[in-house]
C-alpha cells in the first residue's frame, strides 16, 4: 500500500468527528497498545484533536485475560474511550460520560441530552440471549462465564430499553460487538437510531 493511500485514507477518517472500533480490534494487549499508539500518533500528525476515538471489547479482546478496567487505562492513556454499558453525550464541543449507574433517570436523562447533537450507548452487548454461540462454547475462553455473560447482556438491554423510550427523537448511535439479538429478548429497532454491530 502506497504512502499516499494510506495518507488519502488518513484523511477521510479524520474529517469525522467519531471513530468507532467495534470489538475485535485484538486479542493481544500489547498489539493493541502498539495499535492505539499509532492511531495516536496518526491523528496528532493529521491534527486531529477533535476526532473523538471508541473502542468497545469484542470477544477475542476477553481472550487476553484483562479486565475491563485495565482495557479502559489502556484507551484512556491514549485519550480514547472504552464505551462498556455506557453512554457518551456530544454537546457542541464538549463530551459527557455518562455512567451505567446515572443513566436511569428519565428527567436527569432529558435534561443531560437537551440540545446534544449525539448520542452514544453501547459495550459488547455479549450473547446472553443466543444458546448456541456463547460463553459455554468457550467465545471469551475463560474470562466470562455464561450467568455473568447472561448478567451483562441484560444490562445492555435494560441501558438500551431506558434509551430507546426517553431519546426516541434523539441523534442516537448503539454501538455493541454482538448484534441485539445476541444480548436483547425482544429485538427492537428505533427509525433514526444508527446501530452499528
Amino acid at each position: 500500500m502506497s504512502h499516499d493511500l494510506i495518507d488519502r485514507v488518513h484523511d477521510s477518517w479524520f474529517k469525522q468527528k467519531i471513530i468507532i472500533f467495534n470489538g475485535d480490534t485484538c486479542s493481544d494487549p500489547i498489539v493493541l497498545k502498539e495499535f492505539c499508539n499509532e492511531l495516536h500518533n496518526t491523528m496528532i500528525h493529521h491534527c486531529c484533536k477533535n476526532v473523538k476515538v471508541f473502542f468497545t471489547l469484542g470477544n477475542h479482546e476477553y481472550w487476553s485475560g484483562y479486565t475491563i478496567e485495565q482495557y479502559r487505562e489502556i484507551f484512556s492513556f491514549y485519550g480514547f474511550y472504552l464505551l462498556h454499558n455506557n453512554m457518551f453525550v456530544f454537546k457542541k464541543n464538549n463530551l459527557i460520560e455518562v455512567p451505567y449507574t446515572n443513566i436511569f433517570n428519565h428527567e436527569n436523562l432529558l435534561q443531560l441530552t437537551n440540545n446534544a447533537t449525539t448520542v452514544l450507548i453501547g459495550g459488547t452487548g455479549f450473547a446472553g440471549c443466543n444458546d448456541i454461540f456463547n460463553a459455554n462454547n468457550g467465545i471469551y475462553r475463560s474470562s466470562i462465564n455464561r450467568e455473568d455473560e447472561i448478567k451483562l447482556s441484560q444490562t445492555m438491554s435494560q441501558i438500551y430499553d431506558f434509551v430507546a423510550s426517553t431519546l426516541r427523537h434523539s441523534n442516537v448511535i448503539v454501538a455493541t460487538h454482538m448484534p441485539m439479538e445476541d444480548w436483547h429478548t425482544s429485538p427492537h429497532f428505533v427509525p433514526g437510531f444508527v446501530y452499528l454491530h
